[in-house]
């Protein structure tokens, strides 16, 4: 089973294939242009197909 209890943004792009870890770091600092102001949750469920 895939893991989906991440605790940060960093382990879940971690845990993605490698191949990914640069567009979601893209992704990741777009959202933090944009949206300047928004928080982060303490808990982050995200899922990633296997």
């Amino acid at each position: 089973m895939a893991k989906t209890n991440f605790q940060s943004i960093d382990e879940y792009i971690a845990a993605c294939p490698e191949e990914t870890h640069e567009r979601l770091q893209e992704i990741r600092e777009a959202i933090k242009t944009l949206a300047p102001d928004a928080k982060k949750r303490s808990v982050i469920r995200l899922r990633r197909s296997s």
